[in-house]
């Protein structure tokens, strides 16, 4: 439903819309994107350090991630798991995969953004 509403909004010069796949794709195109949209220009130099800050290992290792939310004992969080584009197929059952992608077809029927989403690379 969240996908929904803001996909309404995806012509509001206000909102830019992107997804963890389209990042994982082309990164360095995307955080160049992002950053015009924020109206301003990137050196070499801060690029490096905003992909090394945003790098799962980095972010991983943040001491500031609430990691008492754990799905199974003994696992630090299910909050950051692998870091990949597709690591539901890990989670996710076969059954429960057809669920999902029966929801996402009723949900989004008639929505251009259908197309735009991808769950593997």
């Amino acid at each position: 439903d969240h996908v929904i509403g803001w996909w309404e909004q995806k012509d509001n010069p206000n909102v830019f819309f992107l997804s963890y796949e389209d990042l994982q794709c082309n990164f360095k195109e995307k955080v160049l994107q992002i950053a015009a949209f924020a109206g301003f220009e990137l050196s070499e130099e801060l690029y490096e350090l905003i992909a090394e800050e945003c790098s799962f290992q980095t972010m991983k290792s943040n001491k500031f991630i609430d990691r008492s939310v754990a799905s199974k004992p003994g696992e630090n969080s299910a909050h950051i798991r692998k870091g990949i584009v597709g690591g539901w197929k890990d989670v996710l059952t076969a059954d429960q995969s057809k669920v999902m992608d029966e929801m996402i077809e009723t949900k989004l029927k008639g929505l251009t953004i259908k197309d735009k989403l991808v769950f593997e690379l």
